[in-house]
């Protein structure tokens, strides 16, 4: 079997891009019986060395500049690569699908939410013109379709009249580097940051859905009331969003952080907050509770499905709820966490278990 993956997202500092890493490095650590791989990445992606040891994967980089031009690459060049290395079944791992691919070629695309329809005034004009034509084409020219979890596998089999069958495969956390046991390096990973506890902290990229103004009103009047504890927003900058509503008292803007350093920031904070108003699965939130931190979520079916028992909730249009679950924390731990407890953390799934199950799919389409 033959499978071509599209990872010319990797190298995007969100969701998407830590799905397209996960999942070639999960496949990288499996057995993958007689599968080989054809992976696009972007010409600027230094592809890491243990891949380039892997006798099953070849890599062909691909440089397509801005939006636009990787627009045209996925619509009009990509369907002639599909043509010239003839895969068994192409993976598009980030909601568009080369609408005019060959018809022998199985294809398998990954819808990680719905925000485009159920949330368009927190994307783009011209972001969501796209979605609004690409992905429903991308849906009808699916063998398979993937989601994170199965309360988006409903909304898809709602939303759309599509052929293809739809699975759930929620994601993981890399458990080489997600773990509540302290390393040597976290005080120097605060350091370099500039952070020091107590915090609490939020992950995620700072655009609409995310929820942000609700989660500093509530920071703010809980400020107010005494709470003493900082707030850090790591995470790279994104769109719709004044970035002066984030320059107040005790908010911390770190940016963009590597997967390395994720640790030590979860570790050492007293609680990671995820207000989101919409997600397709939220991977900051398993992360920090692997590494035994404590997880304040918006009270919406995808996190309710994947974190269980194992988080607080409160609606994400309940301010004042926040700044109650911000005290109860502090109270339920005789004051808030300032250093890393070992905790047993939740049975979170590595990305070999992604990549296991992302597989299965895989031989399954191919003998569709």
């Amino acid at each position: 079997m033959h499978v071509a993956i599209n990872a010319l997202g990797v190298t995007n500092r969100s969701g998407t891009g830590r799905y397209a890493f996960g999942l070639i490095d999960g496949l990288m650590r499996i057995p993958t019986a007689a599968a080989r791989f054809s992976v696009l990445v972007p010409s600027e992606f230094r592809v890491p060395r243990a891949w380039q040891s892997n006798p099953s994967i070849a890599f062909y980089s691909i440089a397509t500049g801005g939006a636009l031009q990787r627009i045209y690459f996925e619509q009009f060049r990509l369907p002639v690569w599909l043509r010239k290395i003839q895969p068994d079944v192409f993976h598009s791992p980030a909601f568009i699908a080369p609408v005019d691919a060959p018809k022998q070629v199985r294809q398998v695309v990954s819808i990680h939410d719905l925000a485009f329809a159920h949330f368009p005034e927190t994307i783009p004009t011209l972001r969501l013109a796209y979605y609004r034509w690409a992905i429903p084409r991308s849906v009808q020219c699916a063998t398979h379709i993937l989601t994170d979890a199965h309360s988006v596998s409903e909304q898809v089999a709602s939303e759309f009249d599509c052929k293809a069958t739809i699975s759930a495969v929620p994601l993981g956390a890399d458990a080489r580097l997600f773990h509540p046991h302290a390393s040597d390096d976290d005080q120097a990973v605060l350091e370099r940051y500039g952070i020091a506890a107590p915090y609490i902290l939020f992950v995620g990229t700072r655009e609409p859905r995310k929820n942000l103004p609700m989660l500093l009103y509530a920071f703010h009047a809980a400020r107010e009331r005494g709470f003493e504890a900082k707030l850090v927003l790591a995470g790279r900058d994104g769109w719709m969003q004044s970035q002066t509503k984030f320059a107040q008292e005790g908010v911390q803007r770190i940016g963009f952080v590597a997967d390395e350093h994720m640790p030590a920031l979860y570790r050492h904070a007293s609680a990671l907050a995820a207000p989101s108003l919409d997600e397709g699965f939220n991977l900051p939130t398993v992360e920090a509770l692997a590494c035994g931190t404590q997880v304040i979520a918006s009270d919406i079916a995808v996190h309710r499905e994947i974190l269980g028992e194992q988080a607080l909730f409160v609606s994400p249009h309940d301010s004042e709820g926040w700044v109650k679950a911000l005290f109860a924390l502090k109270e339920r731990n005789g004051g808030l966490r300032t250093h890393p407890t070992i905790t047993q953390p939740i049975n979170t799934r590595d990305w070999t278990d992604v990549a296991n199950d992302t597989l299965k799919i895989y031989e399954k389409t191919f003998g569709a």
